[in-house]
């Protein structure tokens, strides 16, 4: 992908998740993370010579929003899968196709999940209710970047080459069933304290 290109997917695709700070982590081969933290959507642009550097060495390039902040990933997800969320109230603000018929997605929540037993309450829920990975659900946990590879061996396609992540839906709305899905988890997590 071209930096043009990789720019501009970039920034639909942070602009989706927020107008907030980022934090960017890179993971080397020698599983190293180089964390970014506290970065714009300039400073992240600002960097992309080095990220593309970092990724063809064989890095991994992954992004979160600066905490606190009102998304939850879903990893590890089919089309089908996306599909039956929009029917039922939970319209993804980013879909990221992360290696052919893979998927990530952050939901907007529309409000803060500033408490972080509660926004790990909130990804687990949404990894049980469509299928996510639960190893990939907590309030700090990374989503790929759109625009670079994904350097998972398993992932590598038929012709040796790593896929590049593409951005599918960068809408960022809040989706329909938030206030009613998350009255559900805060009731849990009242039970949960034993209040």
């Amino acid at each position: 992908m071209g930096g043009s290109t990789t720019e501009t997917v970039i920034r639909r695709q942070l602009s989706a998740m927020g107008r907030g700070r980022f934090e960017v982590g890179v993971m080397r081969k020698n599983y190293r993370m180089v964390l970014l933290r506290d970065q714009s959507v300039e400073q992240i642009c600002k960097c992309l010579r080095w990220l593309r550097r970092e990724n063809a060495r064989g890095a991994h390039i992954f992004v979160r929003p600066e905490w606190p902040h009102t998304l939850s990933l879903i990893d590890d997800l089919c089309a089908e899968t996306i599909q039956e969320m929009g029917k039922t109230g939970f319209e993804p603000a980013v879909v990221l196709e992360t290696s052919p018929k893979n998927f990530q997605v952050w939901l907007n929540h529309g409000r803060v999940l500033s408490d972080r037993f509660l926004s790990t309450l909130v990804a687990r829920q949404l990894a049980s209710r469509f299928g996510g990975d639960r190893a990939s659900c907590d309030w700090r946990h990374f989503g790929r970047l759109a625009g670079f590879t994904n350097q998972k061996k398993e992932r590598q396609l038929q012709n040796g080459f790593q896929p590049f992540v593409r951005l599918r839906n960068s809408e960022g709305k809040v989706y329909s069933a938030e206030n009613e899905f998350l009255r559900g988890v805060d009731a849990l997590k009242r039970e949960a304290s034993g209040r």
